[in-house]
């Protein structure tokens, strides 16, 4: 063209913007401004939307201060391309001062931050600012707006503004709007306010499927899945079909359900609804299952899958793993091992797990070598199942080799180390890593604490004890039941009973084992009369004897021949049926014999 004028120059600019070839489009910009044509409004529009999509934050504030040259940054046209600009490169505050300094702005250039504010997910102070801003400005805010600011408010921190907002609806006549009633049905429900949803949901002129999605997945939200199960009749009276949001949230009810009967129904329930097979849809009717600890139910469902996945398996060998049914876990091995299944780490831990707990060591290893084959790295709780299930074991060897392969032990893997060389003897080991521990910096809690204290109560070290002792108060964890009592087991072991009565009665909750701790130490170091003082007064606080109770009672009369006594307490174990027990049986054989001898029988 012998002659290029600005319209010219835009057409070139915004057609090669608009089929993707952005360096293009900038580039005829940039030979625009060196031909001495002077950019229009539509040329710094189209070169903002082909510098924003090229992702140059530098190029777009060189175009944005052009703009400003030519006193176009303040147009409203400008104006929104520049906080498109911005909000899309995460400049939500360079945004704002935009939006500030343009002569006039619209509904489109609040919907541009707000959609930058969602994205960014914790902005809700910023966008009720805004709000107000616009509120001010008397530049009032869309539906669609209202609706965006209202998902923003839809958690505990941002309900009180997400309350104003609604009174600010109210006043305005748009709380019949079915799009905003149902933003302010999800963030009452999403900010535990569930029963202002539901008088929402009851009092709205009109509802769309959104509405009943809405309040269903409130409902599974707030962990009542079987009111959300219970709207489906209802549901399905109004004429309305279920689409693939209402499906998901009723399968969000279906694993918040609380009873068996309703895991049923909710089973039911999906079998009738569902169109295809679907793993992930079957791992939800799983949880349900395991949720509620019905082994048979599970074991049902598991058994009679098209397929499987890494999920299902954690789900099983999960449940087995937690509610103690180990060799049904090693059947599930089996199973991985006979479909040839590639399980994740977690699989794998949970399996390890179990193994600690049969103190199975031929299987745990066997696990072990299918994890070194595949090559996973030795993630914490990897790691950590397999420290228990060699110290279970009593490997420790093979403890120490596993521990050198995690590359940063949390507190859990130490505590594992302590209480494993403390229940084989290696006390100085136990000593040395405790030492260790509070050199490497990591957070120790309650149960590093236990641990030690249990050391110090087998090697009868009170000075040790005394110093972790110490260190529990400046914690601020003296009134931790189980930390108390190991104190008393220790004191009692170091021959320090008076420091145990005093732990004892600093315990603001005992519990049977504060009780038997102290009537154990009283018996182990023949304080005979207060052992029976603290027996009556266990009675007296509510605490009926265990069979632990009676065997250290049974000790202290057979030491001190308290031959009364002891028939009076072996009346005691009649009545509560402890008769059986083998500690006790061994304790009342030993008066009778001492009770024989004195007769002069032989």
């Amino acid at each position: 063209m012998p002659e290029r004028d600005v319209v010219s120059w835009n057409t070139m600019i915004s057609g090669s913007a608009g089929i993707g070839c952005f360096k293009d489009g900038f580039s005829y910009y940039c030979q625009m401004k060196c031909a001495g044509v002077c950019p229009s409004q539509s040329s710094f529009v189209s070169v903002l939307k082909a510098s924003v999509e090229m992702g140059s934050l530098g190029i777009c504030r060189q175009v944005h201060g052009e703009s400003f040259k030519y006193g176009l940054s303040c147009d409203l046209l400008v104006g929104n391309a520049l906080l498109t600009v911005y909000v899309k490169l995460g400049e939500m505050k360079k945004s704002m001062e935009v939006l500030e300094g343009m002569h006039e702005f619209d509904e489109i250039s609040i919907e541009i931050l707000l959609r930058g504010y969602l994205h960014q997910g914790n902005s809700v102070c910023d966008a009720f600012e805004l709000f107000r801003y616009s509120f001010v400005s008397q530049v009032p805010f869309s539906c669609y707006a209202l609706s965006s600011l209202l998902s923003l408010c839809s958690s505990v921190d941002g309900f009180d503004h997400g309350v104003q907002i609604h009174g600010y609806i109210v006043k305005d006549g748009l709380s019949t709007n079915v799009s905003i009633v149902n933003s302010l049905i999800t963030m009452y429900a999403r900010s535990y306010y569930l029963d202002d949803a539901v008088c929402l949901f009851e009092d709205a002129s009109s509802r769309d499927i959104v509405t009943w999605n809405s309040l269903i997945a409130g409902y599974a939200f707030n962990s009542r899945g079987e009111d959300g199960l219970g709207l489906l009749g209802w549901f399905m009276s109004s004429g309305m079909r279920l689409n693939e949001s209402t499906f998901s949230s009723l399968l969000s009810c279906c694993a918040t359900v609380t009873s068996l009967e309703s895991a049923k129904e909710a089973h039911a329930l999906i079998i009738k609804l569902r169109e295809s097979k679907d793993v992930g849809i079957d791992n939800i009717i799983l949880t349900m299952y395991c949720k509620r600890r019905s082994l048979d139910y599970a074991s049902r469902v598991f058994n009679v899958l098209d397929e499987r996945d890494a999920v299902s398996y954690n789900l099983m060998t999960g449940l087995f793993r937690n509610h103690g049914w180990y060799e049904e876990s090693m059947r599930v091995l089996h199973l991985i091992q006979l479909e040839g299944f590639k399980v994740d780490e977690f699989t794998y831990s949970s399996l390890i797990s179990s193994c600690s707990r049969l103190v199975d060591l031929e299987v745990g290893q066997q696990i072990h070598g299918c994890i070194m084959t595949t090559g996973f790295d030795m993630i914490l709780p990897l790691g950590n199942s397999l420290l228990e299930m060699y110290s279970q074991c009593g490997q420790l060897k093979d403890m120490e080799k596993i521990v050198s392969e995690i590359d940063a032990p949390d507190v859990f893997t130490w505590n594992i180390m302590v209480m494993a060389y403390t229940s084989f003897g290696f006390f100085d080991k136990s000593f040395k890593l405790w030492g260790k521990m509070k050199e490497s910096g990591v957070d120790l809690n309650e149960f590093s604490y236990c641990a030690m204290i249990d050391t110090c109560s087998y090697v009868e070290a009170p000075l040790v004890g005394e110093q972790i002792h110490a260190r529990i108060k400046k914690l601020g964890l003296g009134s931790d039941t189980t930390l108390m009592n190991s104190m008393i087991t220790m004191y009692s072991s170091c021959e320090k009973m008076e420091k145990a009565s005093i732990i004892f009665e600093e315990i603001p909750l005992k519990d049977y084992v504060s009780w038997n701790a102290l009537i154990c130490g009283c018996a182990q170091n023949g304080f005979t009369e207060e052992a029976v003082k603290f027996y009556v007064l266990m009675n007296f606080s509510g605490f009926k004897p265990n069979d632990m109770t009676f065997a250290s009672i049974f000790k202290c009369c057979a030491h001190h021949s308290m031959l009364l006594l002891s028939l009076q307490f072996h009346a005691e174990v009649i009545k509560t049926g402890f008769e059986s027990d083998v500690a006790i049986s061994n304790s009342i054989i030993t008066i009778e014999n001492s009770k024989a001898s004195k007769n002069g029988v032989g």
